[in-house]
């Protein structure tokens, strides 16, 4: 277990994108939140508040069992302007994002963290599930780690 790492998890287009969630999300909340600390880092709970994350995810159609899992282990997070300002920067994460905003990236170019940011792109199947196949269910992607 790695509990050194933490993963940051955005909802729109990365866990959920169409209105449909990820065909591999509850084996991916299933190995992450088992291996990783893991925070919701999305607009739906900026301030720490994750009854729109929920609500969202329910009528997204995600199982009632990924629900628990993801709401047992997933710690919520408070930013204002810029996610990464709830990214703890000094220690090894991994961050799935599918928009992160230029001044984020911008911070992350700054601190030579870069590779710590998994884009989700789907037109060229980078997505959650590709990730996790290729994680191996034993590392993580190479990284700042």
């Amino acid at each position: 277990m790695n509990k050194t790492l933490s993963i940051y998890l955005d909802v729109h287009g990365t866990l959920v994108r169409n209105n449909t969630p990820e065909a591999c999300l509850h084996e991916f909340i299933t190995y992450i939140t088992s291996t990783y600390d893991c925070y919701w880092l999305t607009s739906l709970a900026k301030d720490g508040q994750i009854d729109n994350i929920q609500n969202y995810l329910l009528l997204a159609g995600v199982s009632t069992e990924t629900l628990e899992l993801m709401f047992k282990h997933v710690k919520p997070t408070k930013w204002h302007n810029n996610k990464s300002e709830a990214i703890d920067l000094d220690k090894p994460f991994l961050w799935f994002d599918d928009a992160p905003l230029a001044t984020d990236i911008y911070i992350l170019r700054e601190k030579q963290l870069t590779d710590s940011l998994f884009q989700i792109d789907p037109q060229t199947e980078k997505t959650i599930c590709t990730w996790l196949k290729g994680s191996q269910f034993n590392r993580p992607p190479d990284s700042n780690f």
